[in-house]
């Protein structure tokens, strides 16, 4: 997936906010992870990704979809509405 297409015409601004919410969502699918003892492979072969896509999910090097993040939030029992309000917070957007 090529992000820069995605935000091609988008404000600088925006595009760095959405920056550190994707490193912020990233932070949070590391931690839900870490929190249900599951290796980066269990969580990739139960949520159908690859480990190397969950990898830049998680460090924020590619941002989720909708579809990947349902799936990730059910997998690690929260709900998509707690998981990303948690990541807004965490970085100042309310």
């Amino acid at each position: 997936m090529d992000t820069n297409a995605d935000l091609e015409g988008v404000d600088n601004e925006v595009r760095e906010e959405l920056a550190r919410l994707d490193a912020a969502l990233g932070r949070k699918l590391r931690r839900l992870r870490r929190g249900a003892d599951m290796s980066q492979q269990e969580l990739a072969d139960a949520s159908g990704v690859g480990k190397r896509t969950l990898v830049r999910f998680e460090q924020g090097e590619r941002p989720m979809n909708t579809r990947q993040l349902q799936i990730f939030c059910r997998i690690l029992g929260v709900t998509p509405g707690q998981f990303v309000t948690e990541a807004e917070a965490e970085i100042g957007i309310e």
